[in-house]
């Protein structure tokens, strides 16, 4: 699955860079996803890596407009630091109900959107914590990927440290669970604080 997952990644990568960066930027649903890693960054630190619309669409989705949201991050941190799975939950969630909320809210996209209101199960974000030298942490979780309503927490095990990207090691999973479970976890965290 780990393997998939980074093919799916590099293509990522590939789709948002089909037309001209400049294109890119001001299409009102790439626009958006820019402008909401923009406001974000301040108080989460999280850096854009990649982002694409109707990227893990099913192969028999009929498409009309919009049907999905993408967005990869990345999360810098020292390479000692552990990001605990509590954590890692909050910044995926609070990462997708944003966004949702940004996409739901803008009048100049919703047009083209296939429903409205957009799902939570159509936005797809991934979340890699790295240290300065790109290598995902090798403690804690190293990183997320929500897809089609699905969350799963990798770690990694890294066997080498070779001080520049990539270590060599292994990625596991250390937890799955539905989108729904781990928003009601959360809900019920900032109820209890």
């Amino acid at each position: 699955m780990t393997y998939i997952k980074y093919i799916i990644l590099i293509t990522l990568i590939l789709v948002s860079c089909v037309k001209k960066k400049e294109d890119i930027r001001n299409y009102p649903p790439y626009k958006l996803i820019i402008q909401f890693a923009e406001k974000v960054k301040p108080t989460t630190h999280l850096v854009l890596r990649a982002y694409a619309i109707n990227f893990f669409l099913p192969e028999d989705y009929i498409k009309r407009g919009i049907g999905s949201f993408s967005a990869s991050f990345s999360l810098q941190r020292n390479r000692d630091e552990k990001i605990t799975l509590e954590r890692a939950r909050e910044l995926t969630i609070f990462l997708c109900e944003s966004l949702l909320n940004d996409i739901n809210s803008t009048l100049e996209i919703q047009e083209e959107l296939d429903f409205h209101p957009f799902p939570a199960e159509a936005i797809h974000i991934g979340l890699c914590f790295e240290d300065p030298n790109r290598v995902q942490l090798g403690q804690g979780v190293a990183r997320v990927s929500l897809i089609e309503g699905r969350i799963e927490y990798e770690g990694y095990n890294i066997t080498e440290y070779t001080g520049k990207y990539p270590a060599i090691g292994k990625h596991y999973t250390i937890h799955e669970e539905s989108y729904a479970e781990a928003l009601d976890i959360v809900k019920k965290q900032s109820k209890a604080v």
